[in-house]
């Protein structure tokens, strides 16, 4: 039995991103990418983070409950949750990464936390790789604030 809740990895998230990007060069069918990341405007016990570790695992699994089975959802650095949705095109991720985003805000918003996110679909072929999504992707972080 798989565990509904966990979340993966760099690792995976490599293997998984090369075998999708790969489907949807072949078929045509569309590919998005989500890049969610917390900035945390302060840390009371200095520079040890290892108490945000719990938090992270916590967002990640509220995340992890508004995506469907066949998305994969992993723990890409430290502090950046990278959710591949295949068969999905930008306009529905975008509308998923709001949702996300309003949700995390509700949820999280005693934590003082601004939220960066990007959404990804590789309509080019020079972004065909997994490298090269997930540095377009880095560049397109932005700040998100509800209602803006």
């Amino acid at each position: 039995m798989t565990d509904q809740h966990h979340i993966y990895g760099r690792f995976s998230f490599d293997s998984f991103v090369s075998r999708e990007l790969s489907r949807s060069c072949l078929t045509g069918r569309p590919l998005s990418m989500l890049l969610i990341e917390p900035r945390f405007l302060f840390s009371p016990r200095g520079h040890d983070t290892r108490h945000l570790e719990p938090l992270m695992t916590e967002i990640a699994r509220t995340i992890k409950g508004r995506i469907r089975s066949s998305d994969l959802l992993c723990q890409y650095q430290q502090y950046r949750l990278a959710i591949l949705l295949p068969e999905t095109a930008a306009p529905h991720a975008r509308e998923l990464l709001g949702r996300i985003l309003e949700l995390l805000q509700s949820r999280y918003d005693n934590h003082a936390i601004h939220w960066y996110s990007a959404v990804v679909s590789p309509t080019d072929p020079d972004h065909n790789t997994p490298h090269a999504l997930l540095q377009l992707a880095q560049s397109q972080l932005q700040q998100f604030f509800p209602g803006s």
